[in-house]
């Protein structure tokens, strides 16, 4: 492998293993170190996954906390960070994504991923699906349905989670929450966590500060 990354055409490939042979943030770069982490990845991945024929994995090296320096504080302080950044990705994969097939499995450190992050927050569900079409405003009527038309579909209910902490019953965020995806690929392209404004809903009294939830 030195030799093949040693060639010209494999230069910036090159330096971006050395750069994760790194030992530490401030280290020397080392091809060598880079190709042995990387070989020691793909057999851990290989082992886990042994039975599946199309897998990846993404690999995140030199976490520092957000604010400091690049020089690591301590290897305690160190885990702490990866280990909030590993809870935070475990909660916010599922939340970012919808619609994938089931037939893809997704881990984030030792934990499997369940894309059920919405089913088991949201009650009084209500669905509205409208009719788009690519080239016509969707308020305007374009008659029968075509092939560059489809449906949108608007779901509205209540977020328990945001009416009260389910561990210490203290109410959250209770505003109206707007999250649109893409309808594509399924992946969160805006958030607004008040969008009474954008809405047209009333920016004042309680009418809806209960948790609403408009997802498109």
């Amino acid at each position: 492998m030195l030799e093949t990354f040693a060639k010209t055409k494999y230069k910036e490939v090159k330096e971006c293993i050395a750069e994760y042979g790194k030992v530490r943030s401030g280290g020397n770069p080392s091809v060598a170190r880079g190709i042995a982490r990387l070989s020691k990845h793909f057999d851990d991945m290989t082992q886990k996954f042994f039975d599946e024929p199309f897998v990846f994995e993404v690999i995140v090296d030199k976490v520092i906390h957000r604010g400091e320096s690049s020089e690591a504080s301590g290897s305690q302080d160190k885990n702490d960070v990866v280990r909030d950044i590993i809870n935070e990705l475990q909660h916010e994969i599922p939340r970012r994504y919808l619609h994938l097939s089931e037939s893809l499995k997704f881990c984030v450190g030792k934990k499997e991923l369940a894309f059920k992050h919405w089913p088991e927050r949201l009650v009084e569900f209500t669905k509205i699906e409208v009719p788009v079409r690519s080239k016509i405003p969707w308020s305007e009527d374009f008659g029968e349905m075509t092939p560059d038309s489809y449906h949108m579909s608007i779901f509205l209910e209540f977020d328990r989670y945001r009416i009260a902490d389910p561990e210490t019953g203290i109410r959250t965020h209770k505003g109206c929450t707007l999250y649109i995806y893409s309808r594509a690929c399924g992946r969160m392209i805006q958030y607004e966590a008040d969008a009474r404004a954008i809405l047209g809903l009333s920016a004042g009294g309680t009418d809806f500060c209960q948790a609403l939830t408009v997802i498109i």
